[in-house]
Formats: C-alpha cells, structure tokens, sequence
C-alpha cells in the first residue's frame, strides 16, 4: 500500500504559521501562496487546521473557498467545526475530509456517528492531541484550556474502536514542531491498540525520521516544520517536500 506522507498546515484566521508544542507560533505567511507550492510540488493531499476557527469559534468559508481554488489536490480541514451543516458549506466549496477535535469531547461519541451517517466514515477524521503530564504520563491534551480531559487514552481507543472513522489523526504536543524526532515507542503502542486507520504527527526533522516511522508502523504520517523550514537551526521558512528519489526509496521499501 503506498505510503501516506501528508503536510499538515496551521492558519491562524488570515495567516499560515506553525506552532512549537502548541505554545510558540512562527508566521510562515500568506496562506493562498504556501498552498499553491504546496500544489506545485504535487503533493497527494494537504490537511489545514485552523486554530484560529476553533478558538473564535468562527470558520473563515471565504479564505478557505479562496484556499481550495489555488489546490488541486484532496483537501482535508478541521477547525471551528460545530455541525453537519459547517461541514456541508465546507463540501461545497472543495474540501473532502474534515478534523474534529473539541466538539467531539464537549457531547459523545453520537456526534460522530451523526456525522459518518450522514457524509461517510471515509470523509469523518477524529484528532486527538496527546502530551505528557507532570508524571510523564501520556494524557489526552485539550489545548484550549491548556489542561487534560477526563477519559483516558486507551479508554478513548476502546471507545472509538467501536466507531467506524476514516481515520484518527494523533498529534504529540511534546514533539510538535522541534524536528527531533517521533516517540516511535508511543506510537508503535498506540497503533497496535486501534482498529481505525491512524495519522501521526510530532517530532519529524529529518527525511531518516520519516523512513524511522515507516519501519515502526504502517499507518500514515503528518508533517509541518519538516515541510515549512529549511533547517531544524535557522527555522528560515522553505515550502518543500520529499524528492522523487526519497519517494521512490520510501515507496519501493517494504521492510
């Protein structure tokens, strides 16, 4: 099955930017022309987030109808997501999955089942962020009250395994966005717990951490700073991704 390496961008209402550990941001810059080199550079699908929609509660249908007209490619968006007809408005002007995040824990898992009733479990992608407390315990992370929810990680799991998503979208706050490596441990448990197929993201540096990852697993990987900027040091931003030799390597390789 050919390998999923997926750039995973941020908005922040009108800009592109990329968070540190979900603390720091970095402006990147116009959105519409970081999608285009995106597109150019022939990416299979492209993820946006925009943290800006969630905590505004407000989704910017303009800048993303804009968006999608410059891509190309399968478009996935999460953000301000409250309803079936959010997700309608984002269907018609070009995107074809959709993240949910908090409205999943603020009702049950119902919401989600209204949803894959209504538009397919293929297009339905549940993102969970997962951070470490002060016991260097893995936690379930709600990064708007900067604080955990209730429910355990594998009593989440148990839960969703239940449920028939397109797809859960783990994202490691400890690793986000410092390029210096994935928790393969972690992921390689998590992976083997779940039933749905599974995108993870957090710590990617190096095309080595990316090959790391699919030696550990045969799920799908999300990437940010990797894809936005030239080195791990400088951070200068540099829109890229991988090579027809590193695709090839990736592709070909099945260890």
């Amino acid at each position: 099955m050919k390998k999923r390496i997926i750039p995973v961008l941020t908005l922040d209402n009108d800009s592109m930017v990329k968070v540190i550990r979900f603390k720091e941001k970095l402006y990147l810059g116009d959105p519409l022309n970081i999608v285009k080199m995106f597109n150019d550079l022939e990416v299979d699908e492209l993820v946006l987030i925009d943290i800006g929609a969630t905590k505004n509660n407000k989704i910017n249908f303009k800048l993303l109808h804009n968006i999608a007209s410059q891509a190309f490619i399968p478009l996935t968006y999460g953000g301000g997501i409250k309803s079936k007809e959010d997700i309608k408005k984002l269907m018609n002007i070009g995107y074809e999955r959709f993240v949910i995040n908090s409205k999943f824990y603020d009702s049950d898992i119902s919401f989600i089942n209204e949803l894959i009733n209504e538009f397919g479990s293929q297009s339905i992608v549940l993102s969970i962020d997962i951070k470490k407390d002060s016991l260097n315990e893995f936690k379930i992370y709600n990064y708007l009250e900067d604080n955990y929810h209730e429910i355990s990680l594998d009593s989440l799991i148990k839960k969703l395994n239940q449920c028939p998503l397109g797809e859960l979208f783990f994202n490691f706050v400890d690793n986000d966005g410092v390029m210096e490596g994935m928790d393969l441990t972690k992921v390689s448990m998590i992976s083997k717990k779940i039933n749905n197929r599974a995108l993870f993201m957090g710590g990617i540096g190096s095309f080595s951490d990316i090959k790391s990852f699919f030696s550990a697993v045969n799920d799908s990987l999300g990437v940010g700073s990797y894809f936005v900027f030239s080195s791990k040091k400088t951070r200068g931003v540099l829109i890229n991704y991988l090579n027809t030799e590193q695709l090839n390597e990736l592709h070909n390789n099945n260890d």
